[in-house]
């Protein structure tokens, strides 16, 4: 069985042989093979791509990172955000909605950016 455990704040060290990931699948596949250790006996290095295809086709997809207003504005209706103080909101009607603040429009949100988005509302 594999289990994948993240957190938000959590960084990821990559193997030597890859410097810098350039899909998900890559990314996946390094985090499986730098999971293993050093022991090149304990990983079927050449089976960590296969594992990363079957871990995005049953869904996962990294949380990405919104950093400007404008990235604010492309966001639909329902998208769930956690900005840099920690605080969870929703967009709803044109306004940010959480239980730590009142409503607050996309340029208010920008001051608390950057921010993960956590929840895309499909449209």
């Amino acid at each position: 069985m594999l289990r994948i455990v993240t957190s938000m704040t959590q960084q990821r060290t990559f193997p030597e042989n890859v410097t810098s990931p350039t899909s998900q699948r890559e990314e996946l596949a390094a985090v499986i093979e730098s999971g293993y250790g050093d022991d090149p006996t304990d990983c079927p290095y050449d089976h960590a791509p296969a594992i990363a295809d079957s871990i995005l086709a049953a869904g996962y997809s990294k949380p990405r990172t919104i950093t400007t207003a404008e990235e604010l504005d492309a966001l639909t209706d329902g998208a769930v955000v956690i900005d840099d103080s920690g605080d969870v909101s929703q967009l709803r009607g044109g306004f940010w909605c959480s239980y730590e603040t009142g409503p607050m429009t996309n340029h208010r949100l920008a001051k608390y950016l950057p921010a993960t988005v956590i929840h895309e509302a499909r449209s």
